[in-house]
């Protein structure tokens, strides 16, 4: 009867322990996932971005009908980074996950490469969590440069 307490008493704690962890350590979490998701956007930008040039310079012509699969196709990329393709105007892959998760991502992207947008800006998307920050839509003006747009 002793040992049957003893491990109720222990499933309880071990209960209390992992809600107190989940509840201190979601913000951590959560910095360490926008951290990481940037990383592998930046990333991947990168790669794509380089065989994108190196298409081009060896002489060959991006038309309307250009497909990210000529990049593999012809040795530029060993795989296509997943979600990778043409938008209108650009080269480019959707974050994924919530929308807010998305937006997070996108700001830490362009804070990477030095962008950062006031909410107070015209033509940008105010983030979900922080009133204060932004991140500009692809329609705006003067943004060729900046990694991540809202569309």
């Amino acid at each position: 009867m002793s040992n049957l307490v003893i491990v109720l008493i222990s499933i309880a704690i071990l209960a209390l322990v992992s809600g107190a962890m989940y509840f201190y350590g979601g913000d951590i979490y959560k910095e360490q996932k926008i951290s990481a998701e940037s990383a592998k956007y930046i990333n991947q930008a990168q790669q794509v971005n380089a065989a994108y040039i190196a298409y081009k310079a060896d002489g060959k012509v991006i038309t309307p009908s250009f497909e990210t699969s000529e990049l593999k196709e012809q040795g530029y990329l060993k795989e296509i980074p997943i979600g990778w393709d043409i938008y209108p105007g650009l080269l480019g892959t959707k974050i994924s996950g919530s929308e807010d998760l998305k937006q997070l991502v996108c700001y830490e992207v362009n804070k990477n490469a030095g962008f950062k947008f006031d909410a107070s800006e015209d033509n940008v998307k105010t983030l979900i969590s922080d009133a204060s920050k932004a991140i500009p839509y692809c329609n705006k003006e003067g943004i060729e440069k900046v990694p991540c747009c809202y569309q």
